[in-house]
């Protein structure tokens, strides 16, 4: 049986984060204090411009916040900001929680 949850890996020495879903990985590189602003991925609603800056891919920053529409998806934006992002990524909301610890 094929597992379609997304999946991640923090490898801490290179403060290097591997986000995996449906045939796409992405690379940011984030620190480890940085991914404990997770934590505050609840009250991140990005209609309400909450969104968490935190780590770099692609040469843009990353923003992680909840998803509007769905309640349990948190949502990882890649850009110059929240608004203007180039690639966005849903990932289930405990997924993204369980970084922060």
């Amino acid at each position: 049986m094929r597992d379609d949850r997304p999946s991640v890996d923090y490898d801490e020495p290179d403060g290097l984060l591997t986000v995996s879903a449906d045939g796409v990985s992405l690379l940011i590189r984030i620190q480890r204090s940085d991914l404990q602003l997770l934590a505050g991925i609840p009250s991140a609603w990005w209609l309400q411009r909450r969104s968490i800056a935190a780590g770099t891919a692609l040469g843009n920053r990353v923003f992680w916040c909840r998803d509007d529409e769905a309640t349990n998806t948190a949502v990882i934006l890649v850009g110059r900001d929240d608004e203007t992002w180039e690639l966005a990524l849903h990932l289930p909301l405990d997924l993204v929680i369980g970084l922060a610890t």
